[in-house]
């Protein structure tokens, strides 16, 4: 596989996860499907593709610690989000950390996640730290099932779908319960502000 194929495979994972954000599965899976049909480097072609997935998510992390400050000042002066009062530096940082991890595997937050810790100041070396082994899992996943099961793409594409439906209904049923209990509690603040 000439070196040129290599990049073709990163780009076709930038353009895919920029384009159509909803599913990345199917991106990394359909290039682990073509690498599986074409003579190449296992491994190396899946480098190419984790290279193109972390160029993008990583990116996130970068506009977030540039433009995404005052986005979240702004959120936190309406009480969108909690102000993470009373909690350490360390605890916080282990807190995004943990978000950060848990994000890869939820389509649409996989993107949203990064730009929040990166406007949330969490150091380099940390982010790195729980960036790369999450991101790494989550692509080889795909990539693999891609690879090894090239013949069954249409019933790994909708089941994917499927997945990334039954994920998106939950997490905006419980942030629509999130965000509720939060205006609920601030009103009875204000009834009794002695409580």
């Amino acid at each position: 596989m000439a070196s040129t194929e290599f990049v073709t495979l990163f780009a076709k994972m930038v353009k895919g996860m920029v384009e159509k954000p909803i599913p990345d599965e199917i991106t990394v899976m359909s290039l682990g499907a073509q690498v599986a049909h074409i003579d190449a480097q296992i491994f190396v072609a899946f480098f190419s593709i984790y290279a193109g997935v972390s160029l993008v998510l990583a990116s996130g992390y970068i506009i977030g610690g540039v433009l995404g400050t005052p986005i979240v000042n702004w959120l936190l002066q309406r009480r969108l989000i909690p102000t993470g009062k009373g909690r350490t530096r360390e605890e916080r940082d282990r807190l995004f950390g943990w978000m950060l991890c848990l994000g890869f595997f939820f389509p649409v937050v996989r993107h949203v996640i990064p730009f929040f810790i990166g406007a949330g100041r969490l150091p380099l070396r940390l982010f790195c730290l729980y960036f790369f082994p999450s991101s790494l899992i989550w692509t080889f996943h795909y990539y693999l099932a891609g690879y090894l099961f090239a013949d069954r793409m249409d019933e790994m594409v909708a089941g994917v779908y499927t997945y990334s439906k039954i994920t998106l209904i939950a997490l905006c049923s419980i942030g629509l319960v999130y965000m509720v209990i939060r205006q609920l509690q601030r009103i009875e603040i204000e009834k009794d502000p002695k409580g």
